[in-house]
C-alpha cells in the first residue's frame, strides 16, 4: 500500500529493500542522501512542539 501511494508522486525518492530494520540502514542511507543544511527526523507517532521551526530557524540565524 505504502509503495502504491509514493508512485503517485514522482518527485519523492524513495528505496524500498529488505534490511535490518530502519536505524540499521535505511536511515543512515536516507542521511547521507541528503542535501540540505538541517536534518530532521520525526517518527510516524511523533509530533514538532509549537515553535520547534522558529527556534531552529533563530539558532541559524543568529550570530554567534
Amino acid at each position: 500500500m505504502t509503495l502504491d501511494i509514493l508512485k503517485k508522486y514522482p518527485h519523492v525518492t524513495y528505496i524500498s529493500e529488505p534490511d535490518k530494520g530502519q536505524s540499521v540502514m535505511a536511515l543512515n542511507k536516507g542521511f547521507k542522501m541528503a542535501t540540505g543544511d538541517i536534518i530532521g527526523w520525526l517518527n510516524a507517532d511523533d509530533y514538532y512542539l509549537p515553535d520547534t521551526f522558529q527556534k531552529v530557524n533563530g539558532f541559524f540565524t543568529t550570530k554567534r
